[in-house]
């Protein structure tokens, strides 16, 4: 298809902030019907980064405002201007988790929400993460502790990690693995081959 079939006839900026802007656009439907379509813009994308060293994967302890709630997530943030998708997950796996990324791979992009935002997610895996001796941010982080991989799997199973910018590379992580160990000729690296 060549042309979008719902035509923008007017946008407005209702709220706007350092983080995203909350945008009311005239919209026209394929049918010529018109509708107030409301939704939230980032500004940029994010990453994560599902640190791992043998069969541990290590996850970070946070309390989320918007939620209300203690959670175990993946070290995250979004990527400063000028930097690569890859360096803001060194950046913050620095930052959030105190460890200085050994190899490091493109797992999954994906957009967790597109109904209602245009936010993007680029996820990495980093294998051989060595300590580092920067402090962490206490204001984002509680701990960092390590899991065994089996864990995270029954945490995830379980509904105890419930952030999606964690749990889907995660489960992502453990269904490549799965395919791997089967034999399997689907191999995911951020997409099906």
């Amino acid at each position: 298809m060549t042309t979008k079939p719902w035509t923008v006839l007017a946008t407005e900026t209702l709220l706007q902030n350092p983080w995203f802007a909350v945008l009311g656009r005239a919209v026209e439907l394929p049918d010529g019907r018109q509708i107030d379509f409301q939704s939230v813009e980032f500004h940029r994308p994010a990453v994560g980064v599902i640190p791992r060293r043998g069969g541990e994967i290590l996850l970070i302890r946070q309390y989320r405002l918007t939620v209300d709630r203690f959670v175990w997530a993946i070290p995250s943030g979004g990527i400063d201007e000028g930097e690569t998708a890859e360096s803001a997950a060194r950046r913050e796996l620095l930052e959030e988790a105190a460890l200085v990324a050994g190899t490091m791979r493109p797992l999954v992009v994906y957009h967790p929400s597109y109904g209602a935002t245009n936010q993007t997610f680029e996820v990495f895996l980093a294998d051989g993460a060595r300590p580092s001796a920067t402090a962490l941010d206490h204001n984002e982080v509680i701990e960092t502790r390590w899991f065994a991989q089996a864990e995270v799997l029954r945490m995830l199973l379980h509904n105890e990690i419930v952030d999606g910018l964690s749990a889907t590379p995660l489960a992502m992580l453990f269904l490549e693995e799965e395919l791997a160990r089967r034999g399997d000729e689907l191999r995911l690296k951020g997409r099906i081959d």
